[in-house]
């Protein structure tokens, strides 16, 4: 028994070391006793049983008796139940990415397996004689293992009824990724490391808690949840390398013929080493096991972003992160945090390289990383400090605060960095809490969920040492709040109205035509037609696909962002007037002005140019112009300037419309200004073109969709490369077009009368979480 004795009838008193050698065999009691290496008290009589009482390690048996396996009447040993386990994994892996086999296989089937396993785990739990007061001695519920199937299949149910198209594609990585935080979470959470629920049945009961079997299966289980982040990262890489797929998924699935092995042979060799110091070695193992649970994290939270758009992921993804930090030491904090911020940065942000010097962009991603990081540690601080169910708010202020101070403070607005709530941006129960507080709230919302839930976790799981944790009745109080605002998104959403309208949306990809290209100015600066030939060119290829969406009879068109000729030339403007006229719609279109309002005769010294949106109604007549307000950088280095802050509104048949250019939707103010001054449709030619990258369209796309939820605006944008959308005023896509593919996207929407509260009261919640930050950190 460990512990003190009462009254102990014999006391020995040994040097550690001296023990393990006698009980190794390698020195017998008698002579250790002779060289006076122990000295003994008591009853001499039992010192001269000894060698009885404990035999060298080399002549015990550790082997389980016979008949012991886990209860119910399958007469299968333990490992091969973890074998059990694996199966419904299996066919998901095998089934899921085959192309023509329905998810009733590759979901269905699995999710059946693993509610059978569960369930015959809780099913044979009793004695024989069935009494319901009474288990077996040989019961053994459900593993993580088994309950993450269930979890997980279940969740995969849920995504693949809703027709997450995310998930369709990257559903096989997001389950290795499950998979490793199930592995790796055991040996933080759990009584004990996931690989020791299956292989303790080969071994005698005494040995269970012992660290000669303990420290083993930590290893195995350590060993295994690196194997599925690796096994997700080829995963990932096979989806996004079609010409290398064969070659790496073979190499995935390969990588668990050594895992088993490695399982099957290490245990039973390293039960006869007992490790010198039990304590130190285990805390090494957890601490890796939190880094890998640091990187699930990035991983998860990737799969839910543009892109990937597994969005509800967003809503568990940070859970390792927060349970592993919480019970981690401090100084451990920001080390710990370090893997999800890098994973994260790289998936969201991998882009970064093509609008930089590379050098300088993969070094901002570093830094990115870095920063995240460095959010996350400061909530984790600032939770330590907080009581009770305070702790709940203490990552959601801090990040939703931080957060929004970077995007609207000066110099560091311009860093694009991107959002938390961006996850949610194909979810529109969840963006009306836009309409009320901007993307803070959202923010605030997925990362209360991921916190709360993590809280969970740890009332579930083993007991964890830290002070004045939430009650858990507070943390499900909090699911309740989140849950009850995303039904209330859900039951606020409106079906369209019979006044619809339409608008059409280019995606003309002349910045990639080299043929057009001849003869013009291509950089950073977007797309500027410098000859007649070129603005010709250009206007023939988005006159081209304005005929091909005229079929639709659309209200509006919008072309891209490509400078296709200046202001002042009345011939280009005559051809987009009659264009505008013949096709029966207003056409937005993307043009080159001056302040002095002269004609640019030499792009090169010039250093007055607006990049202007121009707006021509179907009577062939301009309507209105505005010029973008936020230019980039390089459209400074380029001679632009940022057009006066004025928001004009111009009235339609079908609503009023504000215009704008680009990056002014990833402005909050402009938009709400716009709104405001009465705005109900919005439209604005676009230029995500850098250097072809596929990643960055669909970010900026999001910018759209929010600007849309926050102030209630029908929204819509062509784009030179893509990612051209047209939004309701509810933040639903409508009509999506290609990323360099080019060709027209036709949507349907509306309008709705009046102005939410973001648009009348701007970002006080924004604000709100900055305030609440400052005081409890003072």
């Amino acid at each position: 028994h460990e512990g003190a004795a009462s009254s102990p009838s014999l006391i020995i008193s040994t040097p550690s070391d001296v023990w393990l050698k006698i009980s190794r065999g390698e020195l017998s009691g008698q002579e250790a006793m002779m060289q006076g290496l122990y000295n003994a008290t008591g009853d001499i009589s039992l010192l001269l049983k000894m060698d009885n009482l404990f035999k060298p390690a080399a002549e015990v048996s550790y082997e389980a008796p016979p008949g012991q396996r886990p209860a119910g009447p399958i007469p299968l040993p333990g490992i091969a139940w973890m074998q059990i386990a694996f199966l419904p994994w299996m066919i998901h892996w095998i089934t899921f990415d085959i192309p023509g086999v329905s998810h009733w296989i590759s979901v269905g089937l699995p999710l059946f397996l693993a509610a059978l396993i569960v369930g015959y785990r809780l099913a044979f739990r009793g004695t024989p004689s069935r009494s319901p007061n009474h288990q077996s001695p040989n019961y053994q519920p459900p593993t993580w293992l088994e309950w993450g199937g269930l979890g997980f299949f279940v969740l995969a149910g849920v995504l693949t009824l809703t027709d997450e198209t995310g998930f369709a594609v990257w559903g096989s990585v997001v389950s290795s990724v499950v998979m490793a935080a199930l592995w790796l979470g055991t040996l933080l959470f759990a009584d004990e490391p996931l690989s020791a629920n299956y292989s303790k049945w080969g071994y005698v009961k005494a040995l269970w808690r012992n660290s000669l079997f303990i420290y083993p299966n930590a290893v195995i289980s350590l060993m295994w949840g690196y194997q599925f982040i690796v096994a997700a990262l080829l995963g990932a890489a096979a989806i996004l390398l079609p010409n290398m797929m064969v070659v790496f998924t073979i190499t995935r699935y390969l990588l668990l013929v050594p895992a088993f092995i490695f399982t099957s042979v290490y245990q039973s060799r390293a039960v006869q080493s007992p490790i010198s110091n039990y304590a130190s070695s285990m805390a090494r193992l957890r601490f890796w096991a939190g880094m890998g649970l640091s990187a699930v994290s990035g991983l998860l939270l990737a799969a839910s972003m543009p892109n990937f758009d597994v969005g509800l992921l967003g809503w568990l993804a940070l859970v390792p992160l927060v349970a592993t930090l919480t019970i981690a030491p401090a100084k451990q904090h920001y080390l710990l945090a370090l893997p999800f911020g890098m994973v994260w940065s790289i998936a969201v942000h991998n882009w970064y390289p093509n609008i930089f010097p590379p050098a300088l962009g993969y070094f901002l991603i570093i830094a990115v990383g870095t920063f995240y990081a460095g959010i996350i540690q400061l909530g984790v601080w600032l939770q330590g400090r907080l009581p009770g169910a305070l702790k709940l708010l203490a990552l959601p202020v801090t990040w939703a605060a931080i957060e929004f101070v970077k995007f609207v403070a000066p110099v560091v607005e311009d860093w694009w960095f991107v959002l938390l709530a961006k996850s949610q941006w194909r979810f529109p129960p969840a963006l009306q809490i836009l309409s009320v507080t901007g993307f803070p709230g959202l923010s605030f919302l997925v990362m209360l969920a991921n916190v709360a839930l993590a809280f969970l976790l740890l009332h579930c799981g083993r007991n964890q040492v830290f002070s004045e944790k939430p009650g858990f009745w507070a943390c499900v109080s909090a699911l309740a709040v989140v849950a009850l605002i995303v039904v209330w998104g859900a039951v606020s959403l409106p079906s369209p109205p019979t006044n619809t309208f339409t608008i059409a949306a280019l995606t003309d990809m002349v910045n990639q035509d080299p043929a057009i290209g001849t003869g013009g100015e291509s950089s950073d600066v977007g797309y500027v037609a410098t000859t007649p030939e070129m603005s010709q060119a250009i206007f023939d290829v988005d006159a081209a696909l304005t005929h091909q969406a005229a079929g639709q009879h659309p209200a509006f068109i919008v072309w891209p962002e490509n400078e296709f000729a200046q202001v002042t030339d009345a011939g280009m403007m005559t051809q987009l007037g009659a264009l505008a006229t013949e096709i029966n719609a207003y056409i937005v279109a993307d043009v080159v002005s001056t302040k002095s309002g002269r004609p640019v005769a030499d792009f090169s010294t010039a250093d007055d140019l607006y990049d202007t949106a121009i707006l021509y109604g179907p009577d062939g007549n301009e309507v209105g112009q505005r010029p973008k307000i936020n230019i980039t950088g390089g459209e400074a280095g380029h001679g632009f300037i940022p057009g006066p802050r004025t928001y004009p509104v111009f009235d339609t048949p079908y609503g009023s419309v504000g215009i704008g250019v680009c990056w002014d939707r990833h402005r909050l103010f402009i938009v709400r200004e716009l709104a405001r001054n009465g705005a109900q449709i919005i439209l604005m030619p676009a230029d995500d073109d850098f250097e072809a990258n596929a990643w960055f369209p669909a970010h900026h796309a999001s910018d759209t969709v929010f600007r849309a939820a926050e102030n209630r605006l029908a929204f819509a944008t062509g784009t030179t490369s893509g990612l051209s959308v047209v939004v309701d005023p509810y933040g639903r896509i409508v009509a999506e077009g290609g990323v360099n593919e080019r060709g027209v996207i036709v949507g349907e929407t509306f309008t709705v009368p009046g102005q939410t509260l973001y648009t009348r009261w701007g970002d006080w919640f924004g604000w709100l979480t900055v305030i609440l930050l400052l005081v409890a950190a003072g």
